[in-house]
């Protein structure tokens, strides 16, 4: 028998358990992104299971097939060190009574032996890099940061879902590049330009900035402050040295270790190896049509939330973005209230707008979403901008966009399959009108309907279906009527037109053609 006491329990437990419940996912919300703090998360041990990168990783073109998957955790896709140091014959040499990598021959410091957690070393002055997992005998680190160690650079495209090691024998591209950091705790962000000419590197810029764009090596509180505390270290010198040293060597790996100011060294290092990977690895595209870019991304299996993003372009350059989570009704997560207070009570140290604002603000400086660091909490809304702004992007380019001016360009983007293809449909607007309809099946970045090889195993199999054909048939038919079941009749590419109606659907639902 239950007496009144033990009901009592009971009801004040359950009581808790929703309670609990309601303030970390909220009313018909989805789960809280996984915030990542601010700090360096060096030797994870614990027993946590960490995904693993199902793409492909190329080395100077070539694929490269590894015994240890890479890992991703945080917005950050880890490598394995040791199968890569053999595999690449790079110069790391793991020292295992210590746990240490050394680089270049470094020798070990006397005191590597009373460190915990894995050290790098650089003639002998620890460098190492502040994201290391060890896992099942092997150790990884995020491919930012191991990169110059290995000498390569490294390069990621979460839509294609391929990353790249390239060395200096890929020659770099002409141009400026940048590459920036997150913001740390102390509110500063890293981040390097770098001029490109001939092949060589003939300009280079670094510093860090605040949120009001105040540089730190400019900054006289700054430096009153580090004068105070270093009173034998000047360290604007420093960077300078950084930078001319750079412009000598003409590769980071060859930057020498700078006494007394290892972060900046660290940082700088980091990002010249991003700026160098985006000058070989980084898509030749034609220029931008200038507009307003729409990628919607495709519902949440949870609450159904679409990532929104808008993408302004002027002059062929990216000039702003704007990130969103919107459900059916266009309402979006950035001013959901109930949302956001719901992410403070969980997250009090993380800021989720602050943090995709910084992420926006970083694609128009670096103008590559594929290079934006999205370390720092809002993972998933950081890697979706980089997903679907290069696919989006990616889209239009390939489109007969033309330079004809449009009120909007949408791109809507289907669930991926288990190949990894992901059907795209891009909509143009003009004085409320659509205009112009494309339709891409993609897989590995490269639209099936401009993959040769692909359209040649199609014949091969289906001698009297001309793939290419159907899907303008399908595109004029949906640009003439605007009803979806108007490709009712269409036959021969059943797969591609049953997308082609799903997201021409959703397209008007969310009132984006009437």
């Amino acid at each position: 028998m239950i007496n009144n006491k033990t009901v009592l329990l009971i009801f004040g437990g359950l009581v808790v358990a929703l309670a609990a419940f309601i303030v970390l996912r909220g009313l018909g919300e989805d789960p809280l992104p996984d915030p990542v703090p601010d700090g360096e998360d060096n030797g994870q041990v614990e027993d946590v299971e960490y995904d693993t990168f199902a793409g492909r990783l190329f080395v100077n073109e070539q694929e490269l097939e590894l015994d240890n998957e890479p890992l991703v955790d945080k917005g950050l896709i880890y490598l394995p060190v040791l199968e890569l140091v053999d595999k690449l014959d790079a110069p790391l040499t793991y020292d295992q009574d210590t746990g240490s990598l050394l680089v270049a021959g470094s020798s070990l410091p006397e005191d590597a032996d009373e460190e915990e957690g894995i050290q790098v070393y650089r003639e002998g002055t620890a460098i190492t890099p502040g994201n290391v997992i060890e896992l099942d005998d092997e150790l990884y680190i995020s491919g930012r940061e191991l990169a110059p160690l290995l000498r390569y650079f490294f390069y990621e495209n979460l839509f294609a879902n391929e990353i790249y090691l390239v060395d200096a024998s890929v020659v770099a591209r002409d141009g400026t590049y940048t590459a920036v950091r997150h913001r740390d705790a102390r509110g500063w962000a890293s981040e390097l330009t770098m001029t490109i000419v001939g092949g060589e590197i003939t300009e280079v810029t670094y510093d860090e900035y605040d949120e009001e764009r105040e540089a730190k090596f400019a900054s006289e509180g700054y430096l009153e402050n580090w004068q105070g505390n270093n009173p034998d270290v000047d360290p604007v010198a420093l960077r300078d040295q950084l930078q001319a040293q750079l412009l000598e060597v003409q590769h980071p790996a060859d930057v020498d270790l700078t006494s007394g100011a290892t972060g900046t060294y660290k940082q700088f290092v980091e990002l010249a190896s991003v700026t160098l990977a985006q000058a070989r690895r980084a898509a030749v595209v034609p220029p931008l049509t200038d507009g307003e870019y729409i990628m919607v991304g495709p519902p949440s299996a949870t609450g159904g939330w679409m990532p929104w993003i808008s993408v302004e372009v002027a002059d062929g350059r990216i000039t702003q973005v704007i990130y969103d989570d919107i459900d059916e009704n266009l309402d979006g997560k950035r001013e959901n209230e109930g949302y956001l207070q719901n992410w403070r009570n969980a997250y009090p140290e993380v800021d989720p707008v602050a943090i995709i604002a910084q992420r926006e603000e970083n694609i128009v400086q670096t103008q590559d979403p594929n290079t934006v660091d999205a370390t720092t909490g809002a993972t998933a809304w950081g890697t979706n901008m980089k997903k679907f702004i290069t696919g989006g992007l990616d889209h239009a380019q390939l489109s007969p966009l033309g330079t004809v001016s449009y009120d909007q360009i949408y791109v809507l983007f289907g669930e991926a399959n288990d190949n990894g293809d992901r059907p795209q449909l891009l909509l143009a607007t003009s004085d409320g009108q659509l205009v112009l309809v494309d339709f891409s099946d993609y897989r590995n970045g490269i639209p099936k309907k401009l993959d040769n090889p692909y359209l040649n195993r199609w014949q091969d199999q289906y001698p009297d279906v001309e793939p290419v054909e159907l899907v303008l048939e399908m595109e004029q038919t949906f640009l003439e009527t605007l009803d979806p079941d108007e490709l009712d009749a269409i036959s021969g590419a059943t797969g591609w037109r049953d997308s082609f109606q799903e997201l021409a659907r959703r397209a008007i639902e969310l009132g984006i053609i009437q």
